[in-house]
């Protein structure tokens, strides 16, 4: 049995973002060793345009590092689902479900030290100390 990689759940922003700047498929170049993950709920809100839908569904065919995952929270994540959408979106609030869910305190740590590792500079390097500043 293979080693369980660690998943980087891409959001609709980061997805545009990296379609824009023509740099999408640098995603697997960045982290080689992570599965990057399009949850159900954020492929539906990139899908509304053709072209976008088109492009993701070309990498789902043909990058095995990329996948897409059905997002149905139960109990209280469905609550806090919910919730979150009052200030985020729904692809934003499903990742941030998601993430809490699957990743321990120390795999975030463990990932964030990697990111800042990298060159990549993070807000912060402790997920316990992370405040949502976003405001509607």
């Amino acid at each position: 049995m293979g080693q369980k990689k660690t998943k980087i759940v891409l959001d609709a922003d980061v997805i545009i973002h990296f379609m824009e700047a023509d740099c999408f498929s640098l995603l697997p170049d960045i982290f080689p060793e992570y599965e990057y993950l399009i949850l159900d709920v954020v492929y539906s809100e990139v899908s509304k345009n053709s072209r976008t839908r088109d492009f993701i569904d070309n990498y789902l065919r043909f990058f095995p590092t990329l996948r897409k995952e059905v997002f149905a929270p139960q109990g209280d994540s469905r609550k806090e689902f919910f919730s979150l959408q009052r200030t985020l979106g729904k692809g934003e609030s499903a990742c941030m479900i998601y993430c809490r869910k699957k990743m321990t305190k120390e795999e975030c740590s463990g990932f964030m030290q990697a990111v800042n590792k990298a060159g990549s500079k993070l807000p912060i390097i402790d997920i316990t100390q992370y405040a949502c500043t976003v405001q509607i």
